[in-house]
């Protein structure tokens, strides 16, 4: 009995130091927000169906970069779109590449007819804007 209890004592100690030291999440990030450089939209927008808006632009230069999210904002018929990205501050080694947005995808609905406007925020406070028509 007391040969399996040792081997069992150090496999659960072997478990739990692995567990504490392997899932650690202190990665630290400053966040920033990203410049748009397009926006590529469906031909045809039809009212209370989907359609996705794909964001192209340079995050950041190496791969300590990565995209956050969107954040959005709809004000009468104008959609404010903020481009959030995020830099990974406790790491001494990035790999070398060229983050970028990729045709990052944001998924919309609008339920009336009309025009729209896309308003999308910029580094430094301007924006860019696009009309949106949906049939």
């Amino acid at each position: 009995m007391k040969k399996f209890i040792f081997p069992a004592i150090i496999i659960v100690l072997l478990y739990l130091t692995g567990l504490f030291t392997s899932c650690k999440d202190s990665d630290n990030y400053n966040y920033f927000l990203v410049k748009v450089d397009s926006v590529l939209l469906p031909d045809e927008i039809f009212v209370n169906q989907p359609f996705e808006a794909q964001f192209s632009g340079t995050i950041g230069h190496n791969g300590c970069y990565g995209f956050e999210r969107f954040i959005t904002e709809w004000q009468d018929s104008i959609l404010y779109v903020e481009a959030w990205g995020k830099l990974r501050t406790n790491s001494s080694i990035c790999p070398d590449a060229m983050v970028g947005l990729n045709r990052e995808k944001l998924k919309l609905l609008i339920k009336n007819e009309g025009i729209y406007t896309l308003r999308i925020k910029q580094p430094g406070g301007t924006f860019q804007e696009q009309k949106i028509e949906v049939r």
